[in-house]
């Protein structure tokens, strides 16, 4: 699951705490967050009982890479900068 995390819009503490819990609850192995502040950062949770366990933040200028489980695991990788429009 992935979110898109507007800074100071009314979203964002449903996008941080909220989900969280609700979609660890549901299984859902990874929730990652995108936002934008002065840099493009990435949050990859991972499903760790019952609970996310934290990923260290990837900024642009850094490559976030991911296993991601569907029918076979597909491999994602990429610079958070390509996520906005330069």
């Amino acid at each position: 699951m992935v979110e898109v995390v507007s800074p100071g819009s009314g979203s964002e503490r449903t996008d941080r705490v909220r989900k969280v819990s609700e979609y660890a609850a549901l299984g859902i192995p990874q929730y990652w967050i995108v936002e934008h502040r002065s840099k493009v950062r990435v949050h990859r949770g991972i499903l760790d009982g019952s609970t996310y366990r934290w990923a260290p933040v990837v900024v642009e200028g850094s490559e976030f890479a991911a296993d991601v489980e569907v029918d076979s695991t597909i491999r994602v990788s990429f610079d958070p900068v390509v996520l906005i429009d330069i």
